[in-house]
């Protein structure tokens, strides 16, 4: 094991400087902002086929080899490479969910070939490989575990028949810097409750009856209502915006319950 003493550092130097250390990173440096999977097989595959890798509304058409050429020709020693869907709105059509995260195998194996090529050239890779959001295919896969998110929202309840019918929205799709992401439906979760005013104890004192706008849910009466939930799927009531996707869904069903006069529910989509 090596102190930290004995680890050689990378300092570059040039004609008349030289940037030890943490000022390297000021260092200008040539990059490729992905977008989408193709383009990054297209580099692993083919340094020679030119892509459209614009990041502004100027064109910009390059290669990996013409990028690797001038890189090193200016005495560069660093090629950074991102997957940003942000300059997507640059690229017509670059929509689609990525196949390939920086935590699978198929990922490292076509990174592993653009850096052995730019390494012919003198140049070694920045990678963006810290973001949370580029993280998990490759864990769920393997684990069959995952994040969950909830959706909720709240509804009438007949007290007595336990009938109830509640709309929401099931979302589909998200979008954020790090491409689209489908929204797996893992079902839905509804919850029987009831809400009583809460009083103002203020005002007791002239008017006993006297309340406030709030109410309060005691959790101890919450009950979970597991049968005869049904749910309903409305695939041309459709919201749109930009990348996001969402279907109206309706969560109905008949639950009579042993406990009395619990007349809200709670739909939770996961």
């Amino acid at each position: 094991m090596l102190l930290a003493a004995e680890v050689p550092e990378n300092v570059y130097r040039g004609e008349l400087i030289q940037y030890p250390g943490q000022w390297g990173f000021q260092m200008r440096r040539p990059g490729i902002i992905l977008v989408t999977d193709q383009e990054l097989e297209a580099l692993a595959s083919d340094p020679d086929k030119v892509l459209n890798l614009t990041t502004g509304r100027s064109p910009r058409n390059d290669s990996l080899r013409g990028l690797c050429e001038r890189a090193k020709a200016q005495g560069h020693r660093t090629l950074m490479i991102a997957f940003d869907h942000f300059f997507a709105q640059y690229r017509p059509g670059q929509n689609a969910p990525r196949q390939l995260m920086p935590d699978m195998d198929e990922y490292i194996q076509r990174m592993a070939k653009i850096g052995k090529f730019a390494e012919g050239y003198g140049l070694r890779l920045e990678l963006s490989l810290l973001s949370p959001l580029e993280l998990g295919k490759a864990y769920a896969r393997t684990t069959g575990e995952s994040g969950i998110w909830m959706h909720y929202r709240e509804g009438m309840r007949d007290p007595k028949t336990g009938v109830f019918s509640v709309e929401l929205w099931q979302h589909r799709n998200w979008a954020n810097n790090k491409g689209v992401i489908d929204v797996e439906d893992a079902g839905v979760r509804v919850f029987a409750f009831r809400e009583t005013p809460m009083p103002d104890a203020a005002s007791r004192i002239v008017d006993p009856a006297a309340r406030t706008p709030y109410h309060v849910v005691d959790p101890n009466t919450i009950v979970e209502v597991k049968d005869g939930i049904r749910v309903e799927r409305m695939d041309n009531v459709v919201a749109r915006s930009g990348d996001f996707r969402a279907r109206r869904i309706r969560v109905y069903g008949t639950s009579p319950l042993a406990q009395e006069g619990l007349d809200r529910v709670l739909v939770e989509q996961l």
